[in-house]
């Protein structure tokens, strides 16, 4: 009988830990998302967002960072392309995240980067 309350409270401090890691994380997230939200203050950062043609509303860090994943994905960058088609995967429309299923995914080739410049 002591071992099931030795268990039980194993298990609730498991649960309690997971519990506070959940909620750290979610923090993060909400601190994050603060922060890519603020607007550009470097003239440089503006001057690209704006080049570009993005309307002055999507000028800022969030926006920022896709225009530098999306430009690094057009160079040829694998890792960039694997992420940008992971966030644009998030919706749940293309299966679970990295499992490279989805509704239509059966049906389609796979896509092949060749880099044949040398």
């Amino acid at each position: 009988m002591g071992k099931t309350v030795e268990e039980k409270t194993k298990r609730d401090g498991k649960a309690i830990r997971e519990g506070q890691a959940q909620e750290k994380s979610c923090q993060l997230r909400q601190r994050m998302q603060l922060l890519l939200e603020l607007p550009l203050t470097d003239l440089q950062q503006k001057e690209i967002l704006k080049q570009a043609g993005l309307p002055v509303r999507y000028r800022d860090r969030l926006q920022l960072i896709a225009w530098n994943l999306y430009q690094k994905a057009l160079e040829g960058d694998l890792g960039a392309v694997r992420e940008l088609r992971s966030i644009l995967a998030e919706d749940g429309s293309a299966g679970a995240k990295g499992t490279g299923r989805g509704p239509d995914r059966e049906s389609r080739p796979p896509v092949v980067i060749v880099d044949d410049a040398r």
